[in-house]
This record gives C-alpha cells, structure tokens and sequence, in this order.
C-alpha cells in the first residue's frame, strides 16, 4: 500500500511472477483492478519487499539456479 493504490504481487501454476493494483478506496470492485502483468517466468521462490519511503516494489525471485531481482518505482 503506497499513496493510496494497493498492488498485490503473485505467483501462478506456471511459475510466472505478475502484480496488480488497485485504489484502496475500489478494492472491492473487481472491474477497478489492473489485468495481472507477468513480470519473471520460471520462478520456483519469491519474495516481495515495499520500501516505504518512496513507495518502490522489489521482488527477489529464484528459479533455474538463478537469483533474480526486481525493482519497480
């Protein structure tokens, strides 16, 4: 939660990481969210950090013996 938008970060049974968002204040109208957007393919672990400061999302991923890392401002 960040300015007053909500972005929910996920991962699906195809190994994709993807995020969407929404205004808090619409959270309960479907219609209000954003479509999921994959962002990392292959992904067998994540976690999800929000620097409160600024409001940027960063996921760190791993899949394939490989450490990723994602920053989104």
């Amino acid at each position: 939660y960040h300015n007053g938008v909500i972005t929910l970060w996920g991962r699906n049974a195809s190994d994709e990481v993807y995020y969407t968002s929404c205004r808090q204040s619409q959270v309960a109208d479907p219609s209000a969210w954003s479509v999921p957007v994959p962002i990392l393919s292959g992904i067998e672990e994540m976690s999800p950090y929000i620097n409160r400061v600024d409001g940027g999302n960063t996921i760190f991923a791993g899949g394939g013996g490989k450490l990723q890392k994602i920053t989104q401002p």
